[in-house]
């Protein structure tokens, strides 16, 4: 009898607009030498862009663009059991999929993704500007890897075991169940791709995942790197700021507002207006000593325009979340 352990099948989801450059070809190469061997690996290439040269027997697919679209899709090619979502400038260790599985598996998951963001290893000034500034703090005695907090932020374990169960995720590394992913509706999250430089879409991703029933895992040792090609040109950084602001409204009010009771909607409108002051108040100070001044309007305009797009018929037409938790 044989003593090799069986894993099951996955195939390879990649997004791209095929200007990752020679980092493309470091994550093609270290897919092709996993120790656990995908069945296929398809790269789904924006509309209107040029195709990568190819490196191996990469399967090419145009899609639509955009950051919300090119993860929202069917994967009508892909018929395995799991399916191994990735950007284009990740680095896999040949051990990585093998180890992602095994975490996945011993630890009855339905998704795992790796820490590709050590917030726990900053240093300590850098905890504490990510705390003042980005609404991300360290803790101490969570079960989670990342947790949701009621404002939309998040906080971070900052003592991880090497497997954890989550709420969130960074979305650069997905290996999830093909058919739970099917039946997550990412389709109604489009609405993300309205607003130019994208952000948000992670989170949206991975915590409605989790608010749904499904056990998210990261895994803090499996290898895997995220090379950040920076591929993104922000060409209008006043506007980045606000698509930025508002998004993180309409997340918070769909994500953790809408689906709660009385009470949940209390606690989810004390914790957003918190920090959104906050914010307001830091924004404030940089206004008064004359740096980026457009973030003060860009609070007062961001909550402004997120209220009246939650108002809109178009807003009112997407389905609610449906959470189990």
């Amino acid at each position: 009898m044989s003593n090799i352990k069986q894993y099951p099948t996955y195939s390879v989801a990649i997004r791209t607009l095929g200007k990752a450059g020679f980092l493309y070809d470091v994550l093609i190469r270290s897919l092709k030498a996993q120790t656990v061997a995908p069945e296929n690996i398809y790269v789904y290439i924006a509309e209107g862009y040029n195709l990568p040269t190819p490196i191996a027997d990469e399967k090419y697919i145009y899609c639509k663009k955009g950051m919300a679209a090119q993860r929202a899709l069917d994967f009508e090619e892909i018929d395995s059991e799991f399916i191994l979502l990735s950007d284009d400038d990740i680095y896999f260790h040949p051990d990585s999929v093998r180890k992602m599985f095994d975490g996945l598996l011993d630890n009855e998951g339905d998704c795992i993704c790796p820490n590709v963001f050590p917030n726990h290893q900053m240093r300590l000034r850098s905890k504490v500007l990510h705390a003042v500034f980005y609404g991300a703090f360290p803790s101490f005695f969570s079960k989670f890897a990342f947790k949701i907090r009621q404002s939309s932020y998040y906080s971070y374990n900052n003592n991880p075991k090497e497997v954890m169960q989550s709420q969130s995720s960074a979305g650069a590394c997905v290996l999830v169940k093909k058919e739970l992913y099917s039946k997550m509706n990412y389709k109604d999250e489009l609405w993300l791709d309205k607003f130019p430089y994208t952000s948000g879409q992670d989170q949206i991703f991975s915590y409605k995942l989790y608010r749904y029933g499904h056990k998210l895992l990261i895994h803090y040792n499996c290898g895997i790197k995220d090379l950040d090609a920076r591929t993104g040109h922000i060409s209008d950084v006043i506007q980045a700021d606000f698509n930025k602001r508002m998004i993180r409204y309409i997340e918070w009010y769909r994500s953790i507002y809408e689906p709660n009771g009385a009470f949940g909607k209390f606690r989810a409108v004390v914790g957003y207006y918190s920090y959104w002051f906050w914010l307001l108040m830091l924004s404030l100070l940089s206004f008064a000593v004359g740096r980026n001044k457009y973030k003060f309007k860009n609070s007062i305009k961001a909550l402004k325009e997120g209220k009246q797009y939650i108002k809109s018929e178009e807003f009112k037409k997407i389905p609610k979340w449906q959470v189990k938790r």
